[in-house]
């Protein structure tokens, strides 16, 4: 895939305008609902889980 191509997917008028309605999406959920579940925790990556 030619890097221009690759580029586009990044900056494109639909991936921006999806982007700011999952933003304002997940800050209306984040006001109702609080946070929610717990924070992901990967192995090895400085999580004492001993």
């Amino acid at each position: 895939m030619a890097f221009k191509v690759f580029e586009q997917l990044f900056r494109h008028p639909l991936t921006d305008k999806g982007l700011e309605s999952f933003s304002k999406d997940l800050e209306n959920a984040r006001t109702t609902l609080g946070e929610i579940g717990e924070p992901a925790y990967c192995i090895g990556v400085g999580n004492d889980l001993r």
